[in-house]
């Protein structure tokens, strides 16, 4: 407000400086209303961007909200990627410990051979013997 006030009564010294006699009343009335409504639009614009302003701290509020969400399923999905890591490696160096094994004995190979060739591991209806808890996925993980 003091900003409006002082403005007015700057335009007015102005234009008793300019010349007294040429200043009319209504020449003042129309500057005053003039004023008048700049600082009506200056309040309107300020409410309009404290409005704004508002709804863009909501906004953020909730695109940080989304933020944390999306960071805690990315640590769950890094955390089960690392998982699957290491239940992979523990499987594939024991299949290849497994292949070695089965060089290193032909008979039991052929065995293994006439096995998969009778009961194939993936029939439904082979029934799967319970997991060993030292594998991945057994019964005391």
């Amino acid at each position: 407000m003091r900003p409006v006030y002082f403005t007015v009564v700057l335009l007015m010294a102005c234009a008793t400086s300019l010349g007294a006699d040429d200043v009319k009343p209504d020449d003042l009335r129309r500057m005053y209303n003039d004023t008048l409504s700049q600082l009506r639009a200056a309040q309107d614009r300020k409410a309009e961007l404290a409005t704004e302003n508002a709804r863009l701290t909501a906004r953020v509020a909730e695109l940080e909200k989304q933020l944390k969400e999306q960071t805690t399923q990315c640590d769950d999905a890094r955390r089960q990627a690392a998982a699957l890591a290491r239940s992979t490696y523990f499987l594939r160096t024991h299949y290849a410990a497994w292949v070695q094994f089965l060089q290193f004995y032909p008979v039991i190979q052929l065995q293994w051979d006439l096995f998969l060739d009778r009961v194939p591991p993936l029939s439904p209806e082979l029934e799967m013997p319970p997991l060993d808890s030292r594998w991945p996925g057994g019964n005391d993980e």
